[in-house]
């Protein structure tokens, strides 16, 4: 008798996350600095505004793309041209379900995408799944792993439909200069493409002024955010996709499919957000501190290039000194020293001896594992 199927060839192909693989590892002792999990709460007033929209009544369905009154407050808070009205907005289940609605609404099986190296692992995971060919661009550690339009435009083939972008990025936590960021953006009017900028972390930015946008700069740009970062609601999965409202409706489909609606609660509480906008960077300058404070005990603790990062809340560390297979090294220094770190390989080939350390918990975490990396690294060169 035939063994049964227990999934598709397309789910059977995805590759499971590596950043997951060293963390599902995690003891209850575990100092955390893989994942991108804010450890601060949800501010009151956010709160107190779900608590009372909570028991004001019904919590049923809203339309598929979300509350008319939050698409409109997102619009407005990007004020993006001609993307500046309630149907710009589609409200997804977090900014992952954002990038996967907004790829099935853009790539059929065949097409090309263009994806950062190192860059955040589920834009080539859903190309995949979708039946499309994501095309890794090398970012040079030269230029601090930042946009190279030459690169992207040396990539580009008749069957390129996207390029994505992410700044600040995860897991670097660099922000691409503005004339790349401009000139992506005159390449996609002229090579007629479009592109998908992830704009999670970008309201933490740690320099001055605004994050550079190549939505700004073009409507073939699509953004893609939401206020698990920045409000600390990774649980709510509050995300969006801002794009030209005459191009949005295979989003639109693809999100209802998937996912019917935001949790309502959650689009009443990122209204609220939104219409006192204050919220989005009330937590910047905590992490700032953090920031000042992780690159600090890097520097102390663990002689290793670092990045100084622009934004987001990462350290990238060169550990190519020490291995050139950085997700056996995360392995081991969990076993070792109970530490938890996202191994570069996860985010592409460039980085294989790179590691990603989150300062999104609690500064003494980060002292005290740091301490531990540094031990651990001397131990393994004697």
């Amino acid at each position: 008798m035939a063994t049964p199927r227990v999934m598709s060839d397309r789910t059977a192909a995805m590759q499971p996350s590596l950043i997951r693989a060293v963390h599902d590892r995690k003891r209850p002792s575990s100092l955390n600095l893989g994942l991108g999990q804010p450890s601060l709460a949800v501010p009151d007033p956010i709160i107190d505004e779900g608590l009372r929209r909570l028991r004001a009544g019904s919590m049923g369905y809203t339309a598929n793309a979300g509350l008319a009154g939050l698409r409109s407050a997102i619009a407005a808070h990007h004020a993006l041209p001609g993307r500046s009205s309630a149907d710009s907005v589609v409200v997804t289940c977090g900014a992952q379900e954002a990038i996967f609605a907004l790829l099935t609404g853009l790539l059929d099986p065949g097409d090309e995408i263009i994806v950062p190296d190192p860059g955040f692992p589920s834009y080539e995971a859903v190309a995949r799944l979708l039946g499309a060919r994501p095309i890794r661009v090398a970012r040079s550690v030269a230029s601090d792993f930042r946009l190279d339009v030459d690169a992207i435009a040396t990539a580009l083939s008749p069957r390129t439909r996207a390029v994505v972008v992410n700044s600040p990025a995860n897991p670097t936590g660099m922000v691409d200069d503005q004339a790349q960021v401009e000139r992506l953006a005159a390449l996609a009017e002229e090579r007629d493409f479009d592109v998908v900028s992830d704009e999670i972390y970008a309201d933490l930015y740690y320099r001055s002024g605004r994050v550079p946008s190549a939505a700004r700069h073009t409507e073939r740009a699509y953004l893609i955010s939401g206020l698990s970062k920045n409000c600390a609601m990774t649980g709510f999965r509050l995300g969006y996709v801002v794009g030209p409202p005459a191009r949005l409706g295979g989003v639109l489909r693809a999100h209802h499919m998937a996912a019917t609606c935001a949790p309502v609660l959650s689009q009443h509480m990122a209204q609220f957000v939104f219409e006192n906008p204050r919220w989005i960077t009330e937590q910047l300058p905590i992490y700032f501190e953090r920031r000042g404070r992780a690159l600090e005990a890097l520097r102390k603790h663990v002689a290793a290039p670092v990045l100084e990062p622009d934004g987001a809340f990462y350290l990238f560390v060169d550990l190519s000194a020490h291995t050139d297979d950085s997700l056996q090294f995360a392995l081991d220094l969990l076993d070792q020293t109970d530490v938890i770190t996202a191994p570069g390989r996860a985010f592409g080939e460039v980085a294989r001896g790179w590691l990603r350390l989150t300062f999104a918990d609690e500064p003494g975490v980060f002292d005290e594992a740091a301490k531990r990396i540094g031990d651990y690294l001397r131990t393994r060169s004697r």
